[in-house]
């Protein structure tokens, strides 16, 4: 953090860091499942064997933008943070304050350093904490306008970038995706003609990807590993990948249900109830 080149510039024109890094957040990973873990554990878990240390990693608004993500783990200038931050929101109303920080005061990746999660043991404790971490993402979906409320409960010109705009609505798109899929098969399977077509177009939006990232890393086989345990390993992945290709697509109408759920009670609390803005919730995620 004390780095020249990682020194954070506070504009006070702009009301955020606009040079340098508040923030640095080091990739976060999946720890390896063991054999006592659950079955779902193991299917989320990294592959057992490989050294997650000799991957490469990359990210796409660090390399692009020079600016990466902040989830709530990480390294940050304490003096940088007072500054920014004192007075700044309305008490009590924001829950998913992570991608709020990084947008503020500046989060920087470091693909070096990494740290490693416990995934759920079952389905049922991971859709608990989807549904949280939704939740918290419409909680700051004001933060996408030009104005957003202040501590004083006016109005303000919202400070932080086009870019960090665009990552919260991306957050806010990624929860409406199994709803739109779902609702896309059904509308197929009782209005449209062909039944058997939406069905299987919305098997390739969710199976296309993940067949060209499996081709792509089958393809690009690091210089310092055996060709042999290189397609190896590659069947294992690709294993891997389908079976828990086949575990989302089974519970995606689940998922949407669930997720609907979650907006709907989110709006209602923001917009009418204004009670209970942190019942059941948690800030951090990966």
């Amino acid at each position: 953090m004390a780095h020249p080149l990682n020194h954070a510039w506070y504009d006070e024109k702009k009301k955020r860091v606009t040079k340098g890094y508040g923030i640095l957040q080091p990739r976060v990973s999946v720890s390896l499942s063991a054999e006592t873990g659950s079955l779902y554990k193991r299917m989320h878990g990294d592959e057992p064997g490989i050294d997650p240390y000799t991957r490469a990693s990359s990210d796409v608004y660090q390399d692009l933008f020079a600016r990466g993500s902040f989830i709530g783990k990480g390294i940050y200038d304490v003096d940088i943070f007072k500054r920014v931050f004192e007075e700044k929101f309305p008490e009590n109303r924001i829950l998913s304050h992570d991608l709020l920080e990084g947008a503020y005061v500046r989060s920087g990746l470091l693909s070096d350093v990494q740290l490693y999660e416990e995934y759920p043991n079952s389905y049922r404790e991971d859709m608990k904490r989807v549904s949280r971490w939704i939740r918290g993402d419409w909680q700051i979906l004001q933060w996408i306008s030009p104005f957003v409320p202040g501590v004083d409960g006016h109005w303000h010109k919202n400070p932080i970038s086009a870019l960090s705009r665009c990552k919260i609505f991306d957050n806010i798109r990624r929860s409406l995706v199994p709803i739109a899929l779902t609702a896309l098969i059904i509308i197929g399977w009782i209005t449209l003609p062909s039944t058997l077509f939406w069905t299987a177009t919305v098997s390739l939006i969710i199976l296309v990807p993940i067949i060209i990232t499996s081709i792509w890393e089958t393809i690009r086989k690091p210089k310092d590993v055996v060709l042999f345990h290189h397609v190896k390993n590659s069947i294992h992945s690709i294993k891997e990948v389908f079976i828990k290709t086949s575990f989302t697509l089974i519970s995606l109408p689940y998922e949407a249900c669930a997720n609907v759920m979650t907006i709907a009670r989110t709006l209602w609390r923001l917009l009418f109830s204004k009670k209970n803005y942190f019942n059941g919730m948690c800030p951090a995620r990966n």
